[in-house]
């Protein structure tokens, strides 16, 4: 064998193999025609070039085509077909003309392919000198004394990285062929400890630096290839006395090809990361690990025993062994030290650090490769580098909450196996802790910044750091969560710097489609509609959608990792909230609602957030049913508190009077000018404070002493955002507290109601959502159960807001949108609306501002009752003679079965039952007595029929109209009453009210009935009278008879 690993032994002779390879169409028949004239044409000239090509695609063809390998490939016949190719390159080695890479390359392919199984028996000279042909194949460009001045093509060096991977690479027990007897264990030991001997180091360092150099290829699969034949060199067939050689340029290199980047192919593929990765795996913990380090003597185990710690007062440690005898003798070995491990844990920071960007990598098998990396650090060098514990804990926890399910497990399992370890969990819980309390103070400065990125990852740390709380094997004390939310854990430092930033965007102003002012179809299909999900708020100085959805993730998982504790916080947010109506304290809205989200274990639905990622890390965290009973109940005494902080928000003027104009200006003026100006007035005692420029701060920060309240238009609007961020905190509350909610509607009834009458868009379209979370929430199938159950509270909430001291002319559109989300059954209970209205009434007679919207609600009350009065149509006679049907006039055979099946039930209603005479109430004979009450008899009652639910209350608001100077409008919307389809004893109450009317005004009546006729209606058929207002005729009600009747008597 020379040294470029050609044969110099004879051929065997082909009866060696007739043996084996018996048959026309065995392989050895195939090959050996092959063989034979590759040895013709050993001597490569410019005439036999493509001959030789072709033989050898023939060759490559034939391996590669063999049924079963390891069958079909003994070693004598491997050492057969291995000889020509040897010759082939001795004959063509210099000062011969180098071979043509075409040549070379299928020469090597077919080598490789030998090498499969060649490997099992191959001798260890023959093993070296291949190693070495292939990195000089590989090496061809690097400059220096003794290699190639040939550059090779990237397709030859790919083949000769394919025959260093069959070198190297060690085999599993099922790829053993049955002519062997060595396990693949044994077989590995015994050419790695041949190749470590001193003699062969400078073959396999060659070997390194070859394969290292081809890593920078521009093509991928050889990269992958030669970082994956380094880590089988540095893992076997160096030892690890040798292995810091390595460590700077291995290092240094495959951090620089992991991350490298160009405008040709973008991202660095991620095979070639991983295999670069597992490299930097091997030669990290093999050089600078906690074992080795320990074993030489430069780092002190941790104790766990009691031994342990009596041994390090003793100066020494336990289990220590010093440097072997080979490696005393190795003049290639290298002697660690202290200093030399400060150094390089330096380096190895920085390297590792530089591979920051491939948590961005958009293939999340880099991603696992990166995970995989930093569980070995962590585990293995523990504490021989303990300044990578953030950095690497970082990577995993960004990791841990990936939107790829397989990656996120595999960085969560490696997260609780560390901090399962009793021996690495210490040192780790401490960073930890560290790392969410950095994180919150480094969060506002990235917002501000716009870097959505970094954000992002630190909020994903962040909410990984609260998933990990939960492990049972931990307590949340260890993580430190509950402490930070607590009342030590210093929320006035990172929690105003939070307010500071997350300021909300009013969304653009638009027109609410659920004001009363709103057709009634309109609302009710909004009511109807299966998915009511809270409108989207967008963040000031957050761009991505991503990055918004992190943050709220973040703060959920702080109140589910922190639990009760995490209610000190919320309370916190909350007072700084009621502090105005601003930005700041908006944003404290906004985070008080997601940390008690998280809390609870509750999500609100919200129209930007996908369906399929709606709640579903909420729901690893438990929440409130799996608290307990205690903690339960502690959490429902804050719900209920906060339900009732949140409804006094409505109470001020900003919320409570809104959307006044100038008509509401100009009626609280009358008001006051009318004898009510006792309004409250606001005594301030003391003394200014004095504001020096160490006070002042950014305006997105100022402080709640200080106010954030906006003037003009803006104002209002972030008023109104405030007020649909309340609504939140209610509908969360609802969740805690289930069935016991409906007590509170007493306090929050009115602000939802309230809101979903409101001209804006965001606020409306919240109480909407809102409204139906607090149903759900509560029990109920429809927000009309609701409402009709608690009616009461809705009523006197409304109620309340219509006396002069708390005012609010929204109250009557509160119980217009009342009336009609209820519908047709609020006649059962609409009595008290009509009385409240007539007594709002007689208050503020004369003031159209509230007399218009009282009468809208009158309205609306009459619209309720039409509803639950069901129109009846007018009978008309049948065309057979029968009695009158309302039924559709039919014809034919069907309209004759109709006929008869009515004349058989008219003949049995026309027999005359027999009668019997009275039926005994006493025993036969027996006299009654003077004392006993007369017997009762089966006579019909003279009693006049009770009154309907309907009729008495139309006859209440008959009654109430009379006295009020409503004339015109009374007149218009009665007239459906005075239907000849009607309820009899409703035409004669209307009959009345009409009579009543008329006596005071009976032109009016006059005018009001002969328009809604189109004529007289006391002249059949006469012309109309001209001057009529064309938009009272109702031809649809037939009043003619009744209005006869009322026009008679009033003349």
């Amino acid at each position: 064998m020379t040294s470029n690993g050609t044969a110099t032994q004879e051929p065997p002779s082909p009866e060696a193999h007739q043996g084996v390879f018996q048959g026309p169409e065995t392989p050895f028949r195939r090959v050996q025609p092959i063989c034979a004239s590759l040895l013709k044409n050993s001597k490569i000239t410019p005439n036999n070039t493509s001959q030789v090509i072709d033989l050898l695609s023939r060759l490559v063809l034939t391996l590669r085509g063999l049924p079963d390998p390891k069958t079909d490939l003994p070693p004598k016949f491997v050492e057969f077909i291995y000889l020509p190719l040897s010759i082939t390159l001795e004959r063509n080695a210099p000062p011969a003309p180098p071979l043509p890479d075409q040549i070379l390359e299928k020469l090597l392919q077919a080598t490789s392919l030998l090498c499969q199984q060649w490997w099992w028996a191959m001798d260890f000279a023959v093993w070296k000198q291949l190693l070495r042909l292939s990195a000089y194949v590989i090496g061809s460009t690097r400059s220096g004394p003794g290699v190639s001045l040939v550059a090779r093509s990237e397709e030859t060096k790919e083949a000769a990285a394919l025959c260093l991977e069959a070198l190297l690479r060690k085999r599993e027990p099922q790829e053993r062929p049955p002519w062997c007897d060595t396990t693949p264990e044994d077989r590995l030991e015994y050419i790695a400890r041949e190749a470590r001997q001193p003699s062969h180091f400078t073959v396999i360092g060659s070997a390194i630096g070859s394969l290292l150099d081809a890593a920078d290829s521009e093509k991928v699969s050889l990269r992958a290839l030669s970082f994956r034949a380094v880590g089988y060199l540095l893992s076997d067939f160096v030892p690890s006395s040798r292995l810091p050689t390595f460590l700077p340029g291995v290092v240094a290199k495959s951090c620089r090809v992991a991350i490298a980047r160009n405008a040709a192919r973008g991202w660095q593929a991620s095979d070639v990361i991983k295999e670069a990765l597992e490299v930097l795996t091997i030669i990290i913990v093999g050089s600078i690990g906690d074992e080795v380090c320990e074993r030489e003597g430069i780092l002190h185990k941790a104790p766990t025993s009691f031994d342990d710690i009596a041994s390090m007062a003793n100066h020494s440690t336990p289990g220590e062994s010093k440097t072997t005898s080979n490696d005393e003798n190795d003049p290639y070995a290298f002697h660690r030290t202290e200093s030399w491990l400060q150094g390089s844990a330096s380096q190895i920071h920085n390297a590792i650090n530089s591979l920051s960007p491939i948590l961005s990598h958009p293939t999340p098998s880099a991603q696992l490769a990166l995970a995989e990396l930093s569980y070995a650090l962590l585990r293995n060098a523990t504490q021989s580098l303990p300044t990578l514990h953030p950095l690497l804990l970082s990577h995993l926890l960004t990791l841990s909450v990936s939107s790829h399910s397989p990656l996120a497990a595999a960085a969560k399992s490696y997260l609780e196996t560390l901090l399962a370890s009793k021996s690495i969990s210490i040192p780790l819980l401490d960073v930890v802790a560290k790392l969410t309390q950095e994180n919150l103070l480094a969060l506002p400065p990235l917002i501000l910044a716009n870097s959505d990125q970094k954000v992002e990852r630190v909020c994903n740390q962040i909410e990984a750091i609260c998933l990990i709380s939960h492990n049972p094997t931990l307590s949340r004390s260890d993580i430190g969560v509950g402490h930070l939310l607590g009342p030590t854990g210093g929320i006035e430092r990172w929690g105003l710097g939070l307010l500071g930033v997350a300021e909300l965007t009013p969304p653009p102003r638009g027109p609410s489609t659920l004001s009363s002012g709103a057709p009634v179809g309109l609302i009710m299909n909004n009511l109807e509609t299966p998915d009511h999900p809270f409108p989207a708020m967008r963040l000031r100085y957050i761009g991505a959608a991503s990055s918004q959805l992190a943050v709220e993730r973040m703060l959920r998982g702080l109140g589910a990792a922190g639990g009760v504790d995490a209610l000190f916080s919320v309370e916190w947010f909350m007072e700084t909230a009621t502090a105005g109506k601003g930005a700041l304290e908006a944003s404290a809205l906004w985070c008080a609602a997601r940390v008690y989200e998280g809390i609870v274990g509750v999500s609100l639905r919200e129209i930007s957030v996908p369906s399929e990622s709606r709640g579903v890390r909420l729901g690893a965290f438990g929440g409130i049913d799996k608290m307990k009973v205690e903690d339960r109940r502690r959490v429902e005494k804050t719900a209920r508190q906060l339900v009732k902080t949140v409804s006094e928000l409505w109470e001020t003027d900003d919320l409570g009077r809104e959307e006044m104009g100038e008509q509401a200006s100009a009626a609280a003026d009358s008001l006051m000018l009318y004898g009510d100006s006792r309004l409250p007035t606001e005594h301030v005692k003391g003394l200014d404070p004095l504001i020096t420029l160490l006070d002042f701060r950014n305006q997105r920060t100022i402080s709640i002493s200080a106010g954030t309240e906006r003037s003009g238009a803006e104002g209002r609007e972030m008023a109104k955002l405030h007020a649909a961020l309340a609504l939140q905190t209610l509908s969360i509350s609802s969740s805690i507290l289930g069935s016991r909610f409906p007590p509170l509607l007493l306090h929050a009834i009115y602000p939802i109601l309230r809101s979903l009458v409101s001209s804006n868009n965001l606020l409306s379209s919240t109480a909407m959502a809102a409204l139906h979370h607090v149903t759900t929430a509560s029990g109920y199938a429809a927000p009309a159960n609701l409402l009709l159950s608690n009616f009461d509270y809705a009523l006197d909430s409304a109620s309340r807001r219509l006396f002069r001291s708390r005012l609010d002319l929204k109250a009557t559109k509160v119980l217009v949108i009342l009336v009609r989300l209820v519908g047709k059954d609020v006649v059962q209970r609409a009595g008290d609306v009509v009385e409240e209205c007539f007594d709002r009434l007689d208050e503020y007679h004369g003031y159209s501002a509230l007399v218009e919207g009282l009468v809208e609600v009158l309205s609306e009350v009459v619209k309720a009752v039409e509803a639950e009065e069901e129109p009846l149509e007018r009978p008309r006679p049948s065309a057979w003679g029968g009695p009158p049907t309302t039924t559709e006039t039919k014809s034919g055979t069907a309209a004759f079965l109709e006929w008869y099946k009515q004349r058989q039930l008219d003949k049995e209603s026309e027999e005359i039952p027999e009668d019997f005479g009275p039926t005994p109430h006493q025993p036969w004979g027996r006299e009654p007595q003077p004392d006993e009450d007369a017997a009762p008899t089966d006579l019909p009652s003279n009693d006049p029929p009770k009154p309907s639910i309907t009729q008495a209350l139309i006859s209440k608001i008959i009654r109430r109209c009379l006295p009020d100077d409503m004339t015109w409008d009374i007149a218009v919307k009665c007239r459906r009453f005075l239907s000849a389809s009607a309820n009899k004893e409703l035409q004669a109450t209307a009959r009345t009210l009409y009579q009543n009317l008329g006596r005071r005004n009976n032109d009016l009546v006059w005018l009001v009935l002969c328009a809604t006729c189109g004529s007289d209606p006391r002249v059949p058929g006469g012309e109309a009278p001209e001057g009529l207002p064309r938009h009272l005729r109702e031809a649809k009600w037939d009043i003619n008879e009744n209005a006869a009747i009322i026009l008679n008597s009033v003349d």
